[in-house]
């Protein structure tokens, strides 16, 4: 009996389904990219005409019987992220082997591993595949990273198995079985923790001054942190995943414009651009303030938009260079985070003062209490307190 095709296959960030002629020209891209065809045993795409070649020969080998194409489509955008396909196909010994293709912009978001776990799950679970085999080039550690995520085994060297450009080299060789698959699934890690009242039975009730800390504004005390701080780190997110990015300037960089307002000079750098190209996708963003000295640091969530107001990049002016543009900053959460990290892993050792403009803890906690707070008890009681509960 030929390969039975599944219906399509969903995963939280992908849909994986047999391949269309109309996936041809999403997929142009990713198959025209040499990155991505380097380790292949097919040629990088040039013209529509490969692409269309390629399209006949895989029907051609699905007459057959003995394998499908799939096509891996992002749900965020409807366009191809990759291909995988099972061909193969031995029915006797209920044996198939598994290929896949991932488009470079894809690549280390975990999006093949969330793509083959559920193709392998319905080859195994209703397509009746007993053996799954792959074979990859030992250069291609991506690819053999992939498989062993998935619970392949290793199990031996092809000698001199593909052509590719008149070269013949090495494939390794990785096989997974059903059992082996259904038993890695059904085996749950004891020790991972999935659930907030696990956490809370580790770490208990959140301390009081941990909540009163948090406000939905920069208040004068986080203000002055904010500007005594010469570098921040940026954290965005877009679909694909998450990123971090620093920024640094002069202190005072940073420029609290109102008490819900911050804006952030964009200077040049190496036009990678990966936080504003996430902020575009989702204006979500979180902000970590550093200042040299200071074992505090300061917390902000919110909102961001990236804007080339004339004006504003006049004000921005640094060495003559007027910024790329500048992020304006509509805060939703901030809060001081304690000393500890930094005392555990002694940044500021070699700085000897702390920034005398900077609140203290115990200011910053009595500031944002309404009354009865005690800030310069907690100041003397702090230290010791930081070094009994430092570990």
């Amino acid at each position: 009996m030929p390969l039975a095709v599944p219906p399509p296959l969903e995963t939280p960030r992908f849909v994986v389904r047999p391949l269309a002629e109309a996936d041809l020209p999403g997929l142009m891209a990713i198959n025209g990219d040499d990155a991505v065809t380097r380790y292949l045993p097919y040629a990088t795409w040039r013209t529509p005409d490969d692409a269309k070649a390629w399209f006949e020969r895989m029907q051609g080998i699905q007459a057959t019987g003995t394998a499908i194409q799939f096509v891996v489509i992002e749900k965020a955008t409807g366009k191809p992220a990759g291909t995988c396909l099972l061909f193969g196909h031995d029915e006797g010994s209920a044996r198939a082997e598994l290929g896949y293709v991932l488009g470079r912009a894809h690549w280390r978001t975990g999006a093949m591993h969330e793509a083959l776990s559920a193709l392998i799950d319905a080859a195994f679970r209703t397509m009746k595949i007993r053996r799954l085999e792959a074979e990859v080039d030992p250069l291609n550690a991506a690819s053999c990273r992939v498989l062993a995520r998935l619970g392949f085994t290793k199990e031996g060297l092809l000698r001199r198995r593909w052509v590719t450009n008149g070269v013949a080299y090495d494939v390794e060789a990785w096989g997974l079985l059903a059992d082996e698959w259904r038993a890695n699934r059904a085996r749950p890690d004891a020790h991972v923790v999935d659930s907030e009242a696990k956490l809370a039975a580790i770490f208990g009730d959140v301390n009081e001054n941990s909540i009163r800390k948090e406000v939905d504004h920069i208040p004068p005390v986080y203000r002055a942190m904010i500007e005594a701080s010469p570098f921040v780190i940026l954290a965005t997110s877009n679909a694909k995943g998450i990123d971090i990015s620093p920024r640094g300037d002069p202190s005072g960089f940073v420029v609290v414009e109102d008490e819900r307002t911050l804006l952030i000079p964009e200077r040049r750098g190496n036009n990678r651009v990966d936080s504003l190209r996430n902020l575009i996708a989702d204006s979500r963003l979180g902000l970590l303030f550093l200042i040299p000295g200071v074992g505090e640091t300061l917390r902000v969530a919110g909102r961001a938009s990236f804007t080339t107001d004339p004006a504003l990049l006049q004000r921005f002016r640094m060495g003559g260079r007027a910024p790329k543009g500048v992020l304006h900053v509509k805060v939703e959460r901030a809060y001081f985070q304690c000393a500890r990290a930094l005392q555990r892993s002694k940044l500021w050792e070699a700085v000897v003062e702390r920034n005398p403009a900077v609140p203290s803890a115990g200011a910053i906690l009595a500031a944002l209490t309404e009354s009865g707070f005690d800030g310069e008890q907690y100041d003397r009681e702090l230290p010791a307190r930081q070094r009994d509960t430092l570990y």
